[in-house]
């Protein structure tokens, strides 16, 4: 038996409602063409022009609402989403670059 792979091509920008608005709409096509397994490119979620502009948009792993949604996605399409990397803010001035997996049931 084989299994569909989608693979997601987007520009991703600074504002981060936009690029999971793209993710959602990809998803939902890659899904309704029966894909499985979708991969985002790295940095899907926020692609920051600087330091700064990351300082001001990353948000941390815990209590990110980005990575709630992400999981609703594919938790509504039953498919296993792998994100390629979105950056997230460590809390000490750093940050790190984490790609992600959401299962089925929505479960990173």
């Amino acid at each position: 038996m084989s299994e569909r792979v989608a693979l997601v091509q987007m520009c991703s920008g600074t504002a981060v409602e936009a690029n999971l608005a793209a993710i959602e709409t990809a998803v939902a096509e890659a899904a309704a063409g029966g894909a499985r397994y979708v991969l985002t490119p790295e940095m899907s979620v926020l692609f920051a022009e600087n330091r700064q502009m990351l300082a001001e948009r990353a948000l941390p792993f815990e209590g990110n609402e980005a990575l709630d949604r992400l999981a609703a996605t594919a938790r509504e399409h039953a498919i296993v989403l792998h994100l390629g990397s979105m950056p997230f803010a460590l809390g000490d001035g750093r940050f790190a670059n984490r790609s992600l997996v959401f299962s089925e049931s929505g479960q990173i």
